[in-house]
């Protein structure tokens, strides 16, 4: 047996021997060791596994002994050495003051730059993930709403955005640009109905609103114009009546042919 030739080797008398308690004699570990060196260097060895091994603070430890343990966990020595990688930058703009207090942050928390890098990634990731799904849906509902309203989609759309913005302003506006529901056809395609209805009596004011155009429509009626010297729109009849109105009824159709609502 491995601590009979150890105890053996040693010179252990059958009363040390006795003495010993019988789980340590069995002791698996004690196999390798077969001498009073094999014992020694044993010894040796478990102590300098000790002494390099990383022990966790107590939850009364002292600020400087859990620096310490940070640092052999790898902490960088500053926060301004954390060198980490700012990925998706085509979808996420990073701010350098909040860079420097996530990395201030992250050294009282004791992150390892490996760390530290991982919740940036994972951060950067998300962000990158909440915009293309929102790209998706926007190319979906246009998709959809081409589709169903084909030559009226422009007018139609401007109608909605138009609706969106003189009831709802720019915190709605901010709102559907956050907000995936701003890509939904159905609230697009209410905001426009609602917008026809508005336009047919006269609600929404301004020019080019009550033209009943589509954008071609109203680019054909602009070219006849400026095709036709003579007709009241042109500078040269100034001073003639009807003139303003007809100024008036063209810019409409500019409204109307260059989404200008």
């Amino acid at each position: 047996m491995a601590f009979q030739d150890l105890a053996q080797g040693l010179g252990l008398s059958e009363e040390s021997i006795n003495s010993i308690p019988e789980e340590l004699r069995t002791d698996k570990s004690l196999e390798p060791i077969k001498d009073l060196p094999g014992l020694i260097k044993s010894y040796s060895d478990g102590q300098k596994f000790i002494g390099g091994s990383i022990r966790i603070p107590k939850e009364d430890a002292k600020p400087e002994e859990v620096e310490a343990f940070y640092t052999k966990l790898g902490r960088p020595a500053k926060a301004e050495e954390y060198k980490l990688n700012l990925p998706y930058p085509e979808y996420v703009q990073w701010d350098k003051e909040r860079i420097a207090g996530f990395t201030q942050a992250a050294h009282r928390a004791g992150m390892t730059v490996k760390q530290a890098q991982a919740v940036i990634d994972a951060f950067g990731q998300q962000v990158a993930s909440d915009f293309q799904a929102k790209k998706n849906a926007f190319e979906s509902a246009q998709a959809t709403l081409k589709t169903e309203w084909g030559g009226a989609y422009d007018r139609n759309l401007a109608l909605a955005k138009r609706v969106r913005d003189m009831y709802g302003g720019e915190e709605l506006k901010a709102f559907f640009a956050d907000d995936p529901s701003g890509n939904d056809p159905r609230v697009i395609r209410f905001l426009a109905k609602l917008g026809n209805d508005l336009e047919a009596g006269d609600y929404l004011g301004g020019p080019g609103e009550s033209t009943g155009l589509t954008p071609d429509e109203a680019k054909e009626k602009i070219n006849e114009v400026m095709r036709n010297k003579d007709d009241l729109y042109h500078a040269k009849f100034a001073d003639k009546p009807g003139h303003k109105e007809r100024v008036e009824e063209v810019q409409a159709w500019y409204a109307v042919a260059y989404n200008a609502v």
